[in-house]
């Protein structure tokens, strides 16, 4: 009864962290994602007279652009997400008007209140949704292939060393 019992507990543990790591993924990190393509979009609407369409499908690119980054090495992400300033930095530099927080203002709240760029901010997030779990998916099927390759190593190494043992 008491090995059922565990078995049974050993099921859920693995089914809640199963699920956990889903909404994790799937929900946590893609809002988290789109939480900074906003703050990058404000940013480069107080900086820049582009259209509003074109900063927020520029944000979207950045950040998923550092999150493939993210996934294929943490170094590289980093330096990505560093340079970001500077450029932001260079664009402002280059068209050295006055920011005025009344225009950025009267920018953003008529792209909020726009339906069409509502739509288009929702198509972005289904796309970050998608994106993260691509990656996600991506990077476990090679964790996975890089951990059976490496048991099999170990595997290998180990029947040559008894092997090696038992002919002495």
């Amino acid at each position: 009864m008491a090995r059922e019992e565990l078995r049974e507990r050993e099921y859920t543990g693995k089914f809640f962290n199963f699920l956990v790591t889903s909404v994790e993924y799937l929900l946590l990190f893609p809002v988290i994602v789109f939480f900074w393509c906003g703050v990058f979009f404000l940013i480069i609407v107080a900086i820049s007279e582009v259209n509003v369409n074109t900063i927020l499908l520029t944000s979207v690119a950045i950040v998923g652009a550092i999150r493939i980054c993210a996934y294929y090495s943490r170094k590289i992400a980093e330096d990505v997400a560093k340079l970001l300033p500077l450029v932001m930095l260079g664009n402002f530099v280059l068209d050295i008007r006055m920011i005025s927080p009344s225009a950025t203002y009267e920018t953003i709240k008529t792209a909020f209140l726009n339906p069409a760029f509502q739509q288009l901010a929702i198509y972005y997030l289904i796309f970050i949704i998608m994106l993260e779990f691509v990656l996600r998916m991506v990077s476990f099927a090679w964790n996975h292939r890089k951990l059976a390759k490496d048991k099999e190593e170990d595997t290998k190494e180990m029947l040559e060393t008894t092997n090696k043992f038992t002919t002495e």
